[in-house]
C-alpha cells in the first residue's frame, strides 16, 4: 500500500507541473483571444507559465537523477550478491613457471610434489640461481599419514607407488639443491600429516605477493583451485599464508644428504 502511494506521489510530481503549464497557457490564450485581459494580467500569466516551465525542467532533471540512482542501487545489489563459483574456482592450477623464475621467494606444500619436482625443476632452478629462496613441504614417505594420503588418490591407491613418488621428488629436490651455489636457499621439510590443500606462495612479503590454493579432492581427477593477491584479498591471503607457516612449523627438516633421499 505504501509503495502505491509513493508511485502516485511520484507521478504527480512528474506530470503535475506539465499539466498545470498547459492549463495556464490555454487560459491566458483564451483570455487574450476574448480581449478580456489587461496587460498586467497577461504579464502575470506569462510569468506563471515561465515559472511552471522552469519547474517542469527541474522535475525532469530530478526524474533522470532518480532513475540513475535506482539503476545504481540495482547494480550495487548485483555486485554485492553471491559470486558464481565458476567465476572463482578453476579446474586446475594455472601455469606458474614463468612467475617462479622471477620470484624472490617461493613456498610450496603438497602430498608428494612429484609433478612439481619434474615439471617446475627448471623454473625453481632459475629462481634459486637468481638469488631466490625456495621452501618445500612433502608428506613424509614412511609416515602413516602417507597411507591416508594414498587413499585419496584418483588413479590408484597403491601405497608403495605413492611412497616412491615422494622419494623420487625428494631425490629431484636434492639434485636441484646440488645444482646451485648457495644450497641453503632451498629448504625441504617432511610433514607428518595430510595437508587439506596445496599452497603456492610467491613473493609473500612484496607488493606483487600472490598465493594459489589447490583443494585436494577424494578420488577425483580435478583439483578445484583459486588464486589470491594481497592487494585485493588481504584477509584471506593472510589466512592461507599463515596456514602455510603453521604447516611449515609442524613439519620436520629433511636431511637432503641422507642416503634415504
Amino acid at each position: 500500500m505504501r509503495k502505491n502511494w509513493q508511485n502516485y506521489i511520484n507521478h504527480v510530481l512528474d506530470f503535475g507541473p506539465i499539466i498545470a503549464t498547459v492549463f495556464v497557457a490555454a487560459f491566458a490564450s483564451l483570455r487574450a483571444t476574448r480581449g478580456s485581459i489587461t496587460s498586467s494580467e497577461m504579464l502575470q500569466l506569462v510569468l506563471i507559465v515561465l515559472t511552471l516551465l522552469a519547474t517542469t525542467q527541474m522535475v525532469d532533471r530530478f526524474r533522470i537523477l532518480r532513475d540513475i540512482d535506482t539503476k545504481i542501487g540495482k547494480l550495487i545489489k548485483v555486485t554485492q550478491g553471491p559470486t558464481r563459483a565458476s567465476s572463482f574456482f578453476q579446474g586446475t592450477f594455472i601455469e606458474l613457471d614463468d612467475r617462479i623464475r622471477r620470484a624472490k621467494t617461493v613456498a610450496v606444500n603438497g602430498l608428494t610434489l612429484i609433478i612439481t619436482s619434474n615439471k617446475s625443476y627448471g623454473a625453481l632452478q632459475e629462481c634459486l640461481s637468481n638469488g631466490g629462496q625456495v621452501r618445500l613441504i612433502v608428506v613424509a614417505p614412511d609416515h602413516p599419514a602417507m597411507e591416508i594420503a594414498t587413499a585419496r588418490f584418483h588413479k590408484h591407491q597403491d601405497l608403495k607407488f605413492i611412497q616412491n613418488d615422494a622419494r623420487q621428488a625428494l631425490h629431484n629436490f636434492k639434485s636441484l639443491r646440488d645444482s646451485v651455489r648457495d644450497k641453503d636457499r632451498l629448504q625441504v621439510r617432511l610433514s607428518p600429516f595430510v595437508p587439506p590443500y596445496a599452497i603456492w606462495l610467491i613473493d609473500a612479503d612484496s607488493a606483487e605477493a600472490e598465493i594459489h590454493i589447490g583443494i585436494y579432492p577424494f578420488r577425483e581427477r580435478y583439483h578445484p583451485s583459486f588464486g589470491l593477491v594481497r592487494s585485493q584479498d588481504k584477509e584471506w591471503f593472510d589466512y592461507f599464508q599463515t596456514q602455510f607457516e603453521k604447516m611449515w612449523e609442524a613439519s620436520e627438516p629433511c636431511n637432503m644428504d641422507s642416503s634415504a633421499v
